[in-house]
C-alpha cells in the first residue's frame, strides 16, 4: 500500500451527503449554544432552561425512523420519546435538589448519575 492510498474506502455519496449533514448539524448545535449562553446573561435567563428542550435531534430522528421503517415503528420510538422525558425530569429534580448544597460540579454529576440511572431502568422496562 502506499501512501497515496487510502486505507479505508468510502462510496462517494457518504462523502458529499454525509460531511455536510454532520456539517449542518454541527452549525445548529453551535448556533443554540450561542443563542443559549447570550439568553443566560439577560432578564430572560430563564428561557436559557428551555431551549434545549427545541426537538432538534427529535426532528432529525423522526424524519430518519419515520422515512425507513415501518409506521408502527415509528410509533414504538415517539412512546419511547414520550417516556424518556422521565429520565430528564429526574435530571431537573436533582440538580434542583442538590444547587444549594453541594457545587455547581457535584450537582451537575449527581443530576447526570440520576438520569443514567433513570434512563437504564427505562431501557431495560421497555426491552421486557
Amino acid at each position: 500500500m502506499g501512501w497515496t492510498t487510502p486505507i479505508l474506502k468510502c462510496p462517494a455519496s457518504f462523502h458529499s451527503s454525509a460531511m455536510i449533514d454532520l456539517l449542518v448539524r454541527g452549525i445548529i448545535g453551535g448556533g443554540f449554544v450561542v443563542v443559549i449562553t447570550l439568553l443566560a446573561r439577560t432578564e430572560h435567563y430563564y428561557l436559557a432552561g428551555l431551549l434545549p428542550l427545541f426537538p432538534t435531534f427529535g426532528l432529525m430522528s423522526h424524519y430518519i425512523v419515520g422515512t425507513s421503517n415501518t409506521p408502527d415503528e415509528f410509533r414504538d420510538v415517539i412512546v419511547f420519546g414520550m417516556w424518556s422525558l422521565a429520565p430528564y425530569f429526574a435530571y431537573l429534580a436533582t440538580v434542583y435538589h442538590l444547587h444549594t448544597r453541594t457545587t455547581i460540579n457535584q450537582t451537575l454529576a449527581g443530576g447526570v448519575a440520576v438520569w443514567a440511572a433513570v434512563a437504564s431502568i427505562l431501557v431495560y422496562i421497555w426491552k421486557r
